[in-house]
């Protein structure tokens, strides 16, 4: 909430790129003539809710580069001072003019709130009242000050006051002395740069034998002081100390012109020294105060912008009933300008149309009016809107937002909560469908459906919004491919295991087992809250694990079918980074114990995406991306001591693209090609651990010339071995080597075996279904051997080796062009 009459005066602190992702400003317009002058927040949480109240505006000054003071209160410490919280928000939106609808129902749900806290968190009847809740409404704050210091601090020794403002005479200041009856007073000061102290009052105000200047114990601290704090003790102890939004002044210590607020703390025992002498110069400057930017007959109006972009603007008082003239702007850029606008009442409705919203960017928008008052006169009044990507979204989406924003820091706070949201909305992106908890789906998610006037449909998370740029530097990126990255650096803390063991389900003990448990053991027995915590967490992480399946499941399923190459280019990648930091994890665990196993499981992924549906453009600006995941299970196979196959990797990346990947082309990647646009994390790989293997791969030969000189090596037409050969090509080598018998060919060859089909083929001349590593070996090296009554090796074609003739060919059986199923 802010106060018209001054709002126009911070138009330069309304630009929030970060805070507020949901929030709207409430114009306060005081009947009386004062300003709306509290500083406080709401903080709402399922412990207790916290009132803070202080002397901050929300400025950057306000929030970080002056001298301020705040009083944090706590609904489960102080359940009274929210009732009287509620009490002030009921008579503020009578006092404080608030419009009727949305401004009313924003106050009345937190007086609602805190009513509510209130009554919910009754105090224990041993304990004692501390803080009070001090307003200019109904009554001046300094009475309600007085009254509490005769309450608790009789016989009060000393009056401090802390403020930037003080009347030229300091006569409201010298008032609460006489009527609190304290035989001295502090000017508490705050120090400039200089060193020198300011006093804002006539020099005439001295110290005498019973005026002191002090100021605060902060280490030097010379901040322009902006605090406002009044602050009572005796030599018993006793003190009463009151914080928050109140001045020194008469207007704001002794009227109720301004509404003010303020939080008063009671402590009966002694307490540490917070007010030292001011020792050095003294610099007197009284306070000028100016005048309000508008007279209460002056015509104010208020505006607020919808998610649909329709602007509401309102007026009082009423202007006469003729046409306005409206103009909105940004810095020097007019974005809209009309005249003759019919006015209702004082009330306008404009629709900002495509053009003026190409125009707009994240700040404030100027609203200027013009037109005829009452009394006919000319008048021109000001407001402002606050323009933000952030606040198109459904709080729903505000919690996506933000677990995006967590998940993006990657601060070591990993939460399977944040991943949960992050999934679930990104899964109903992808296929309009909500996950459940279970991991199932629901109905189609909404297209379109508001909450709270603020609403953002499904389509808009694949739109290019520009109000910020993630961790890695991608501006411009779609809330979509923002999400998509955060889920890849959030996999590695879901799926390392460090905690599995620790999430089992325990049943909940009762409480004398668990002080027979800490008895006997002699350590303090897990708490039934401790337990509830922990099965909780358990619970979320095996949420996230099961809407990670449902979304890797419902990519793997879009992807087998033509997508736009916007959607799929990144989709693609965040399929084969899970498969790499699943077996490649930052720290070391059982997934990537298996080397050799894990260059498997890679070279299975790069297999099973190579037949999919993209432009050639897409393919080429993803082959980066493909070379990457090929190069890390090459060095997966070499750091177990197992021989990697580059001729099947070569042979994989030029299904993919379809075309010959030539070696210049492979060897010219650079570092910054490998990350493949933000999802290949590879943390367990270097980039001079890389780049050999892809060299390897570049000059290793293709596939069908490998399997020839297997062949002639098997068949006696090669004297020497052709180089290092793997495990499955020193065995496809033995069973060539093996008579064939008068039943079978010499080897036989299955057409055209797409590489992302899964199915086992069976052997095509003893019909015996292969073993499952031959039929792994047969998918993902294109030569097996029959384990069965046949026992000869078998060689499966790809696209670039449809039209191959293979060595003694001839002597080949043939396999029918749809052979492959279980025999």
């Amino acid at each position: 909430m802010v106060d018209s009459r001054e709002a126009l005066c911070s138009i330069d602190n309304t630009r929030s790129q970060f805070g507020g992702s949901r929030y709207r400003v409430i114009s306060a317009t005081g009947a009386s003539g004062g300003i709306f002058h509290p500083k406080l927040a709401y903080l709402e949480t399922t412990g207790g809710d916290i009132l803070v109240v202080g002397s901050g505006n929300l400025t950057a000054a306000g929030q970080g580069g002056q001298l301020e003071v705040l009083d944090a209160v706590s609904a489960t410490a102080e359940p009274e001072v929210f009732e009287e919280f509620s009490q002030f928000l009921e008579e503020v939106a009578v006092v404080a003019n608030l419009a009727e609808g949305a401004e009313r129902r924003a106050v009345s749900y937190f007086s609602k709130r805190a009513l509510t806290q209130s009554r919910i968190n009754v105090r224990n009847a041993g304990s004692a009242r501390t803080a009070f809740l001090v307003s200019s409404l109904g009554n001046p704050a300094g009475e309600k000050l007085i009254g509490l210091v005769k309450r608790f601090v009789p016989a009060p020794e000393t009056l401090t006051v802390l403020s930037p403002y003080h009347d030229k005479d300091a006569n409201a200041t010298r008032q609460l002395q006489r009527k609190i009856g304290a035989k001295s007073l502090q000017y508490a000061l705050g120090k400039r740069a200089k060193g020198e102290f300011l006093a804002p009052f006539a020099k005439n105000i001295k110290p005498d034998a019973s005026t002191h200047f002090v100021t605060p114990k902060l280490n030097g601290d010379d901040r322009p002081l902006h605090a406002k704090w009044f602050d009572v003790c005796n030599h018993a102890s006793a003190s009463v100390s009151m914080t928050g939004s109140v001045n020194a002044t008469y207007r704001s210590l002794w009227r109720t012109v301004n509404i003010e607020l303020a939080i008063a703390r009671v402590n009966m025992e002694a307490r540490a020294e917070i007010w030292k002498h001011a020792k050095g110069k003294v610099v007197y400057e009284p306070c000028e105060f100016p005048a309000p930017l508008a007279s209460m007959e002056a015509i104010l109006c208020k505006a607020s912008l919808s998610a649909g972009y329709e602007l509401e603007i309102e007026l009082a008082p009423r202007p006469a009933a003729t046409p306005l003239h409206v103009r909105l702007f940004q810095g020097q850029t007019t974005l809209f300008e009309e005249g003759d606008i019919p006015n209702t009442d004082g009330a306008l409705k404009l629709w900002l149309n495509g053009s003026i919203k190409k125009l707009v960017k994240d700040g404030a928008i100027w609203v200027e009016v013009s037109g005829t008052n009452a009394g006919g006169n000319p008048f021109l009044c000001y407001s402002w809107v606050n323009v933000e990507d952030e606040l198109k979204y459904r709080p729903s989406e505000v919690d996506v937002e933000k677990a995006v924003g967590r998940l993006e820091r990657e601060d070591g706070a990993y939460d399977p909560e944040d991943e949960y949201l992050v999934l679930t909305a990104v899964h109903s992106a992808l296929t309009g469908r909500q996950l459940k908890k279970s991991g199932g789906t629901r109905g189609a998610a909404k297209e379109s459906a508001a909450d709270a006037d603020i609403e953002m449909t499904r389509s808009e998370l694949e739109e290019n919004h520009h109000s910020r740029s993630n961790a890695n530097g991608y501006a411009g990126n779609s809330r979509l491919t923002r999400m998509l990255l955060a889920l890849s650096k959030s996999i590695r803390e879901a799926e390392d295991g460090t905690e599995a063991t620790e999430d089992e389900e325990e049943p909940i003990s009762t409480e004398e087992e668990e002080h027979e448990s800490a008895a006997e053991d002699g350590v303090p027995a897990e708490t039934q809250a401790e337990r509830r915590n922990r099965k909780q967490k358990a619970d979320a992480r095996e949420r996230a694990r099961l809407a990670r399946q449902s979304l890797e499941a419902a990519i793997g399923k879009a992807l087998k079918s033509a997508l736009p190459d916007a959607k799929a280019r990144w989709l693609l990648p965040y399929l084969l980074g899970l498969q790499l930091r699943r077996h490649f994890p930052e720290r070391p665990s059982a997934a990537a114990a298996d080397g050799a196993n894990a260059g498997t499981i890679l070279v299975q992924a790069l297999q099973r995406h190579a037949g999919a549906q993209l432009t050639q453009a897409s393919k080429h600006e993803l082959l980066p991306a493909f070379a990457c995941v090929g190069a890390a299970a090459c060095l997966a196979f070499s750091r177990h001591g197992s021989i990697p196959s580059y001729p099947t990797v070569l042979n994989i990346l030029e299904e993919f693209v379809g075309r010959t990947v030539n070696v210049a082309e492979l060897q010219g990647f650079h570092a910054q090609d490998f990350p493949g646009r933000g999802y290949l994390i590879l943390k367990a790989f270097s980039w001079s651990e890389l780049l050999p293997e892809l060299q390897k791969i570049a000059q290793a030969p293709r596939l069908a010339d490998r399997i020839d000189d297997l062949l002639r090596y098997g068949m006696g037409a090669l004297q020497s071995p052709p180089g290092a050969m793997t495990h499955a090509e020193t065995d496809f080598v033995a069973g060539l080597r093996i008579a064939p018998g008068a039943r079978f060919k010499k080897y036989s060859i299955v057409q055209e075996l797409d590489p992302s089909d899964i199915h086992s083929p069976g052997c095509p001349q003893c019909h015996v279904a292969l073993s499952k590593q031959q039929g792994s070996r047969l998918r993902e090296k294109h030569i097996a051997v029959c384990e069965a009554i046949c026992r000869r090796p078998i060689v499966a074609r790809t696209r670039f080796t449809a039209l191959h003739e293979f060595h003694e060919q001839c002597h080949a059986f043939i396999a029918p062009r749809k052979q492959g199923g279980d025999q």
